[in-house]
């Protein structure tokens, strides 16, 4: 975990600066849609993040399938139509793609605290927190960066 840890945090460094205040989880499970429009809930992950990983992790969120597998077509859309109203940065994606593991890793390491326990956490953040850290563990398992990187390929 360490070695995954150092590759992220060195991507991170590679990038040049192009940071932006995000949602940072802009997963469709937190987008209500109403008849005014949507509205994003769940802002709990929110802060800065780098503009080129933050349109990557969101092309990977909408992309995904039920069966947890992800869709080339649906991850190729999200970044035509993203294209359409904002200029794709222009990075090295192979650092986009390490630097996108340094926020699951983080996001284990809140839901690793949570499941113990720590700081007079109630049961059911525990439960939760235990839950996360199971599918965040997946979700690091299925992380390919070969085939990201080969999808960006053909985008930018």
């Amino acid at each position: 975990m360490q070695r995954i840890e150092r590759l992220a945090q060195k991507a991170q460094k590679q990038l040049p600066v192009d940071w932006i205040v995000s949602h940072r989880d802009l997963d469709p499970k937190n987008v209500l849609w109403t008849t005014n429009g949507p509205v994003l809930i769940d802002w709990e992950s929110a802060g800065l993040i780098h503009r080129a990983v933050d349109v990557f992790e969101t092309a990977c969120y909408w992309s995904k399938q039920e069966n947890n597998t992800f869709d080339r077509v649906r991850f190729n859309a999200f970044l035509d139509g993203y294209a359409t109203n904002q200029r794709l940065p222009d990075v090295d994606w192979t650092h986009v793609i390490d630097s996108s593991v340094q926020g699951k890793l983080d996001w284990l390491d809140f839901n690793l605290n949570r499941s113990l326990g720590k700081s007079g956490i109630p049961e059911a953040e525990r439960v939760l927190g235990t839950e996360q850290v199971t599918q965040t563990l997946t979700e690091l398992r299925r992380h390919d960066r070969e085939k990201w990187y080969e999808w960006l390929q053909t985008i930018v």
